[in-house]
């Protein structure tokens, strides 16, 4: 039997695509280094912003990116964010906690929602650091109620067991998950009591499959790190393309969101 999760699509698509493909999402992520250096990615994002809709902003640390709390904040403010991604260093979890630290003391704790995503070399070390971050929340809850818990995408296949472990502790409530980019097919097939949990996903994977002209609802992986900064400069799409890019999200909407009981 098939149950609805309401699971949260955040596209990522090239920047001549926004109005075609996601004008229409309730749910964005936005990249804070295009942010600072695309008027046209900023203007669309402040546009979405003043439309109702819920924009979260990325750090970009996936991307190779390190942008500083203080480029964070301006930029944050730049687009009226409703959420900020903390910084974060991809495996170090000693590091990321200590950014996390250095974020709930800034202005920024209580002006958006945040994002702290989980990281270690393995999933004993993402679930000490998750650990560290309940002990935290436990001393001040009000930072912990503005807190989504990102779980990254660099796991792949490995991600489900996190999201497992995670939600196997007592630790009420359970967090509210983003998954940060399409990593795995595992990714679509979250039992349900796992699925209740996770709030949205954010992937470049449709734009990804139009752009290497799959037609058929087999997913290919979307696009890495180092490709993702030559995917924001591609031409606009042809109405072929954007037609794939729109049957490739529809069908991953309809996977994400239908889990077996």
């Amino acid at each position: 039997m098939a149950v609805l999760a309401v699971i949260q699509v955040c596209p990522i698509v090239p920047t001549t695509w926004l109005t075609d493909a996601i004008a229409d999402a309730r749910m964005h992520l936005a990249l804070a280094p295009v942010v600072q250096k695309n008027l046209q990615y900023q203007t669309f994002y402040q546009r979405m912003v003043d439309d109702g809709n819920y924009v979260i902003l990325d750090n970009g640390a996936f991307e190779g990116n390190v942008v500083t709390m203080e480029e964070l904040q301006l930029t944050a403010a730049l687009i009226r964010a409703h959420e900020v991604v903390v910084p974060d260093v991809q495996r170090d979890a000693s590091r990321t906690l200590d950014l996390y630290r250095e974020y709930i003391r800034s202005p920024m704790v209580f002006q958006y929602m945040h994002m702290v995503v989980l990281q270690g070399k393995n999933v004993t070390e993402m679930l000490t650091m998750y650990r560290e971050l309940l002990e935290i929340w436990k001393h001040n809850h009000r930072v912990g109620k503005r807190a989504i818990l990102g779980i990254p995408k660099w796991l792949g296949a490995r991600r489900h067991e996190v999201v497992r472990a995670v939600l196997m502790l007592p630790s009420p409530p359970k967090p509210t998950i983003h998954l940060l980019g399409y990593a795995h097919p595992n990714d679509l097939y979250f039992p349900k009591h796992l699925a209740r949990s996770i709030r949205s996903m954010d992937t470049s994977m449709p734009a990804a499959a139009a752009l290497k002209k799959r037609y058929t609802s087999d997913f290919p992986s979307a696009y890495s790190s180092s490709q993702i900064k030559d995917f924001f400069d591609v031409p606009s799409p042809t109405h072929v393309t954007l037609a794939s890019y729109y049957n490739h999200l529809a069908n991953l909407l309809r996977l994400l969101n239908y889990h077996e009981l």
